[in-house]
């Protein structure tokens, strides 16, 4: 997996979870969460999770991926 797809994956959790909690996506191009995952964002610790893979596949993203329907 590439950074750039990992990146689009990690917004499209957070868009969906933005959505469950407001109810709509207004305002969420202003957040925090929004600008966290510009084109500049990197995997922070690679030694941990050796790499993008895993880290999308490890057991907390598989319980937050669960519980917004991806």
């Amino acid at each position: 997996m590439t950074r750039r797809r990992a990146r689009h994956l990690m917004l499209e959790i957070s868009r969906r979870l933005y959505l469950q909690e407001h109810g709509n996506l207004k305002g969420f191009g202003k957040t925090q969460i929004y600008k966290f995952y510009n084109d500049d964002w990197r995997h922070r610790d690679y030694s941990v999770t050796r790499g993008y893979k895993n880290a999308w596949n490890s057991e907390c993203m598989l319980m937050l991926r669960k519980a917004v329907g991806m």
